[in-house]
């Protein structure tokens, strides 16, 4: 791998359409993988949780993590979600 020169721009972010700039624009951040390639990815705010198998996965499985309700979305799909309400988020909006 080259070194970096000062006047070169390295660029970190995911590619637009991955699933990596889907769980970001989501408001998500990585929390841990157990195995190196399995990924959670949480919005701490609205207690959310989202798993998938590789950053290559078909679909993503969302949790509101105060109930345990689950829905599995494909990866196809996620650019067309605009938000994901959770019962924490939902009772914020009510306060």
């Amino acid at each position: 791998m080259a070194e970096a020169k000062p006047s070169d721009i390295l660029d970190l972010r995911p590619k637009q359409g991955s699933i990596l700039y889907e769980m970001l624009r989501l408001g998500l951040v990585f929390d841990h993988s157990d195995d190196g390639t399995a990924q959670t990815w949480c919005d701490y705010e609205k207690n959310l949780r989202a798993d998938f198998q590789s950053i290559d996965a078909g679909k993503v499985t969302f949790t509101d993590m105060d109930t345990r309700l689950a829905s599995d979305v494909d990866v196809a799909d996620l650019p067309a979600v605009a938000e994901i309400v959770t019962w924490k988020s939902s009772q914020s909006e009510t306060v």
